[in-house]
């Protein structure tokens, strides 16, 4: 039995493959407002590392940069090559 979908359709990507859907018009303004209006999804202060783990960091980029003679594989290094 087919059935016809309209001007609308949702595409969901599923393990089988692509689902093809009808779908309805909706008002740009109206899913905005909504949108806008919701609570965030993320609540809390994001956790920054400590000063300590981010000196970490910097020190093993620092001694891998010393042990590849300063190439890193950016764009501006790579030129000269």
């Amino acid at each position: 039995m087919e059935k016809e979908l309209g001007d609308v359709a949702i595409l969901r990507k599923t393990r089988k493959g692509i689902l093809l859907s009808p779908g309805e018009t909706r008002d740009f303004m109206d899913e905005f407002r909504g949108v806008m209006l919701s609570e965030p999804r993320r609540t809390g202060i994001p956790e920054n590392p400590p000063a300590q783990e981010m000196k970490a960091i910097w020190y093993k980029v620092e001694i891998n940069r010393q042990a590849t003679g300063g190439f890193h594989g950016c764009r501006r290094c790579y030129k000269d090559f």
